[in-house]
Order: C-alpha cells, then sequence, then structure tokens
C-alpha cells in the first residue's frame, strides 16, 4: 500500500511536466492538484517580488543606485562589468533579481493561462502582474538614465520615486490577488461592485499617500541626515533648507492619521462576519507594530535597517488590507448569491 502511494504521487507530479504519461487519474483530481502547485509558486512569486522591492530599497538607503553609471538596462555599457566595487556590486545584484522577476512574472502568467478557465481573477491577476512589473522596469530605468539616484536631491526624484512606490504597491496588490483568487474556484464576480468600496478606496489612497511621504521623508534622511530629533523638527519649520527637510514632519501625521483610518474600516467590516477574521488581526497586527517602528524611526534617527523593516512590514500591511477587501468582497458577493437563488426558488 505504501509502495503504491508512493508511485501515484510520483505520476501525480510527473503530469504536471509531462500531462501524456498520465491517463490514470479523474479531471477534478488532476486539476486540484495542479491549482494547488500554483498556489505554492503564487507565494513564492510574492516573496520574491518582496524580496526584490527590499533590495531596492537598500540601494536607495546606501546610495549605489549609480553603481552602473547612467546605463540601462547595461551595467556601464557592459552585460557583466569588468570590475566591481561595493556600490556597483549592490545595483548589478539588483538589476539581477529585478530581471529575474520579471521572468519570474511572465511565467507565472503563462502559467495562469493553462491552470485557470478564460474569465477567472486569476488570470486577471496575473496580467496586471505582468503590465505592472514592465512599467516597474520602464520606471527603474527612467531613474537611472534621468540620474534620478546617489545624491540627486532635485524635486523631479521625489515625482520619480513616488511614481515607482505607487507602482510597486499596485504591483504587490496584483500579487496579493493572485494569491487570493488561485485558491477560489468561480471567481468570475466584479472587483469594484462592492457593498463597501468607497470606503476601502479611500483606505487604499490612505495607504498610498502615506507611504509615498514615507519615501520622501526616508530620501531626506538619506541625503540630509540630522543628529538628534530637536535639530530635524527645527529645520522643518526653516524654509532655508530643502523641501525634502521641510516636509519631513508631515509623514508621522500622514501616517497617524491613515492608521486610524485603516483601524476604523476594517473595524467596520468586521461587524458584517467573522469569517475572514484572520486577516483582520493580521492587519492590526501591522498597524500596531509599523506604528512602533516609525517611532523607533524617529528616535534612532532612520538607520538602514529599520528603513528596511519599515517598508516590510508597509506591504504587509498593505497586502493584509488588499485581504480584507477581497475576502469581504467574496462574503458579500456569496450572500447576494444566495438571496437571489432563494428568491428564484420561491
Amino acid at each position: 500500500m505504501k509502495r503504491k502511494t508512493i508511485v501515484d504521487q510520483f505520476f501525480l507530479r510527473l503530469y504536471i511536466v509531462l500531462p501524456t504519461v498520465y491517463p490514470f487519474y479523474d479531471t477534478g483530481e488532476l486539476s486540484l492538484l495542479k491549482e494547488k502547485k500554483f498556489q505554492n509558486w503564487a507565494y513564492w512569486h510574492y516573496a520574491y517580488l518582496l524580496c526584490v522591492v527590499l533590495f531596492g530599497a537598500y540601494v536607495r538607503a546606501t546610495g549605489a543606485g549609480a553603481g552602473c553609471g547612467s546605463h540601462w538596462p547595461l551595467c556601464d555599457g557592459q552585460v557583466i562589468p569588468r570590475t566591481f566595487f561595493h556600490e556597483r556590486l549592490i545595483e548589478y545584484s539588483h538589476r539581477v533579481s529585478s530581471g529575474l522577476s520579471l521572468f519570474f512574472t511572465c511565467a507565472m502568467y503563462i502559467y495562469s493561462l493553462k491552470i485557470f478557465p478564460k474569465f477567472h481573477l486569476a488570470r486577471k491577476m496575473a496580467k496586471y502582474c505582468l503590465i505592472f512589473i514592465i512599467i516597474e522596469a520602464l520606471l527603474g530605468g527612467a531613474l537611472v538614465l534621468l540620474n534620478h539616484v546617489a545624491d540627486n536631491p532635485s524635486l523631479y526624484r521625489g515625482v520619480s520615486i513616488s511614481l515607482h512606490l505607487i507602482n510597486t504597491f499596485l504591483l504587490m496588490a496584483s500579487a496579493t490577488g493572485l494569491i487570493f483568487f488561485s485558491t477560489v474556484e468561480n471567481s468570475n464576480f466584479s472587483l469594484f461592485r462592492h457593498k463597501y468600496f468607497l470606503l476601502f478606496f479611500f483606505g487604499f489612497v490612505c495607504l498610498l499617500f502615506s507611504s509615498t511621504s514615507g519615501a520622501i521623508t526616508a530620501l531626506g534622511d538619506t541625503l540630509f541626515p540630522v543628529a538628534s530629533v530637536s535639530e530635524a523638527f527645527m529645520k522643518s519649520f526653516d524654509f532655508k533648507h530643502h523641501l525634502w527637510v521641510t516636509v519631513r514632519i508631515y509623514h508621522p501625521f500622514l501616517a497617524i492619521f491613515s492608521s486610524i483610518y485603516i483601524f476604523l474600516s476594517v473595524r467596520k467590516v468586521s461587524q458584517v462576519s467573522q469569517c475572514f477574521k484572520q486577516a483582520i488581526c493580521f492587519v492590526y497586527f501591522c498597524l500596531f507594530f509599523q506604528l512602533s517602528l516609525g517611532f523607533l524611526n524617529v528616535f534612532f534617527h532612520a538607520p538602514v535597517v529599520l528603513q528596511i523593516l519599515h517598508l516590510f512590514l508597509a506591504h504587509f500591511l498593505w497586502a493584509g488590507y488588499v485581504l480584507v477587501y477581497l475576502n469581504s468582497h467574496l462574503y458579500l458577493s456569496s450572500l447576494s448569491s444566495f438571496s437571489f437563488g432563494k428568491s428564484v426558488v420561491r
């Protein structure tokens, strides 16, 4: 019996690669296995994208963005540079990892076409991932070609990194949706026909504004470091200093306002049902630790490690909020479908 089980598992896994050698199992079992495999790859896809994003933040925080010069996609005009120094090694590694993320996302899109039916939302999320990863690569290239890296304090750099960050969050939202919809059998409902759509939409906008202001603040902390909190506070009201210095004080207030709104919106949805209690608790957890890390960043003058952790939790908070939205949408859609079915029966 044990030998048969091992043989069965071998052929089940072999079917993923070579479908023609595997005629013994029913279609339902095969589709479940393939969807489970896709879910695992979707988790790995999200994790890899997050690592690339955090690596990009490390490149910005260390000022290594100009390590390959003003060349893109080549590094110093070469596919593989002949010489490496510290900044170039960091920047080149980030470019290689970003290129791999593009191929990974393209593979996930092709995989989704094979696994899911035509109008399944997992397909749509994979397509969004591919679109946003291409835009992400182009924005990253524009940062290099326009010299919006290293010690450049221009206002245009603030616009560039803001657009880059917003696209990154949309990419990660799509990757989160890809995980979610790969676990849903008949995900053919509209993403925007949600009872609390405006409530969540404003929450997403708040998170994007807060995160963008955080990116600008991190840029100011990198380019114009301060020795104490009082010095940073005083310079924020002295308009002789650079704009990235004077706007630094607004990020904590935006973050606190956004956190309060996110907490209240999630709490309102939690009163509808406790079916997605785990996602709600995850958002509360991220809110608490995100605010705590924010205060630590202010107190310790934003060291690189805390900046990376702060961004890491920001993406987890974003993913948690997306999951609460999707779970509540799925729950309310199932209720409306059930009510419609009862009315038809009557």
